[in-house]
């Protein structure tokens, strides 16, 4: 259960940075 909440935080965190970075870029 740990896990997946870890994991879903992970994904979670990694779609902010794309979605941030590519604001930036474009």
């Amino acid at each position: 259960m740990c896990s997946l909440v870890f994991h879903f935080l992970k994904t979670l965190h990694h779609l902010f940075q794309y979605n941030s970075t590519s604001i930036l870029t474009h």
